[in-house]
C-alpha cells in the first residue's frame, strides 16, 4: 500500500470483503489477521479499512497488546 494512503471508501471492492465478513457474525471479537490470505486482502488494506471503519463508527477497536480486537457497534442498525 502507498505510504500516506487514506482509505476513502470502506464500500469499495475490496475493502468491503471486511465489512461483509464481520456483518456474517456480528458478535465475534475479530482481529486484523482475520481478514488477510487468498480470499480476503492485504495487512495493510485490513488495518486502513478497520481505522476508517472506525473514525466512522461502524467499529470499536480494543486494544489489549497481543489480545487485541475489534467488534461491531450498533448491530440492530
Amino acid at each position: 500500500m502507498r505510504k500516506n494512503f487514506r482509505m476513502k471508501n470502506v464500500f469499495a471492492d475490496k475493502a468491503s470483503l471486511i465489512l461483509r465478513k464481520m456483518l456474517k457474525d456480528p458478535e465475534r471479537r475479530w482481529v486484523v489477521r482475520d481478514f488477510t490470505g487468498p480470499e480476503g486482502v492485504s495487512l495493510g488494506m485490513s488495518q486502513e479499512v478497520l481505522k476508517t471503519m472506525e473514525e466512522k463508527g461502524y467499529i470499536e477497536r480494543v486494544r489489549k497488546g497481543p489480545d487485541s480486537y475489534t467488534i461491531l457497534t450498533n448491530k440492530e442498525s
